[in-house]
């Protein structure tokens, strides 16, 4: 496979209000754009979202081998609710780890893409195919203006029109979980009226801000795709205490100082802090999944000693790892 992964063609499955299906068309690259350095990097591109003659909303139901990368935006507001899967989210200037649970709001012209996690450090005859379902989502798109006749909504207005600008990550607790699925459940009005309530309720709701930047739908993409790959590199080579910069910088084909100061600014992370919550992460997974020794949970998550991951995990999670695995022994 010349070490690289497959590119998998995948079918989307619509669903289109009131009555027939819809296709999203990807139109056009827009043209190239010259930074103040000189350099050029594509624009998000953009995406036409096909409301057929009188609806209001789009609603998606996505089953995929893995979420595309499509850097793009669109005028609609979207809600988007990840089902299945894992990876990395890129919202405006923001890039977290996505996973099932994932809910997140989306302002007009935002430009974002999920990409998936997929594993490209295996041998190649132990490589093995997504599965066609392994990548699930539900994708509400309808314009911001969806509610404007509705005075008594003026506050669900401002977060569509407001706040959501830069995107919205919410809690998808239970309540929310079963108003998703009610407005999945609805067909042509009925849908409309489903969704005006989740949206009153997500407008009760406490929210995360992802990005101050995301009006800007010309973000250097090309860049973008440098930091992507960095960080598909720290995601294999996690285990490996030593993981430096220059060498995430070469996978990144950027310079230390460059990718150093890119990688600030888009994530409002230092590199190595982001290498710390992501070993965390893994850290917290086998404590509350796995028997292992804590010592050997350490070592597996890439740090050279347990008193360096007693105080990185204390420090980012507020607990001791042993608190945390017998907190989660409990439930």
């Amino acid at each position: 496979m010349s070490g690289q992964c497959d590119h998998f063609s995948s079918q989307l499955h619509f669903t289109h209000y009131p009555y027939r299906h819809s296709t999203l068309i990807l139109t056009k690259f827009l043209q190239l754009l010259s930074n103040p350095n000189g350099r050029s990097g594509l624009r998000a591109k953009y995406e036409h979202v096909d409301l057929a003659d009188r609806a209001s909303l789009v609603m998606l139901d996505l089953s995929l081998p893995v979420f595309d990368k499509t850097w793009h935006f669109h005028p609609e507001v979207e809600l988007t609710y990840i089902i299945k899967g894992r990876g990395e989210r890129f919202v405006g200037a923001s890039i977290e780890p996505f996973e099932p649970g994932d809910l997140v709001l989306l302002g007009k012209n935002t430009p974002h893409y999920w990409s998936s996690e997929v594993r490209c450090d295996e041998p190649a005859q132990n490589h093995r195919k997504p599965q066609p379902d392994q990548a699930q989502a539900t994708v509400f798109q309808f314009p911001e203006t969806i509610i404007d006749s509705y005075v008594e909504l003026e506050f669900v207005q401002k977060l569509l029109k407001v706040h959501s600008i830069g995107g919205l990550k919410f809690d998808a607790d239970d309540q929310i979980v079963r108003a998703i699925n009610h407005v999945k459940s609805k067909t042509a009005g009925f849908r409309l009226l489903a969704l005006l309530e989740l949206l009153t309720l997500l407008g009760s709701r406490a929210y995360k801000r992802l990005s101050l930047m995301a009006t800007d739908a010309s973000i250097d993409i090309k860049a973008n795709h440098r930091i992507s790959r960095a960080t598909e590199y720290v995601h294999r080579n996690l285990g490996n205490p030593d993981l430096s910069l220059p060498e995430v910088a070469k996978a990144g084909g950027m310079s230390p100082s460059a990718f150093s100061r890119y990688f600030h600014r888009v994530t409002g992370k230092t590199l190595n802090r982001f290498i710390a919550a992501r070993r965390i992460e893994v850290a917290s997974k086998l404590l509350a999944e796995t028997q292992r020794s804590i010592t050997e949970i350490a070592l597996e998550a890439g740090f050279g000693s347990l008193s360096s991951f007693n105080r990185q995990f204390k420090r980012l999670q507020n607990i001791s790892p042993r608190a945390f695995r017998d907190k989660h022994r409990k439930k």
